[in-house]
């Protein structure tokens, strides 16, 4: 965990959001108090998120089969 000031985190803030970025909890002291902490977002993977599963109108079968006549008006 890293400990900073406001002030120093206003002069290197994209330096720290690096360090947030790999995974690092930095808190933040204003007047030798620390009043935040910047932890980084636990990664979720989309799927978990996923309100309707898809689903398959034909059978597997009928998608990789060829279509026969679809040029035949073409040729």
């Amino acid at each position: 965990m890293i400990v900073i000031s406001v002030v120093e985190l206003r002069d290197n803030l994209f330096d720290y959001i690096d360090k947030i970025i790999q995974g690092e909890t930095i808190r933040i002291q204003h007047n030798q108090k620390e009043i935040a902490q910047l932890v980084p977002l636990p990664e979720t993977d989309w799927r978990n998120n996923m309100k309707i599963r898809p689903e398959l109108l034909v059978s597997p079968d009928d998608i990789i089969r060829p279509i026969e006549d679809v040029w035949d008006g073409y040729i």
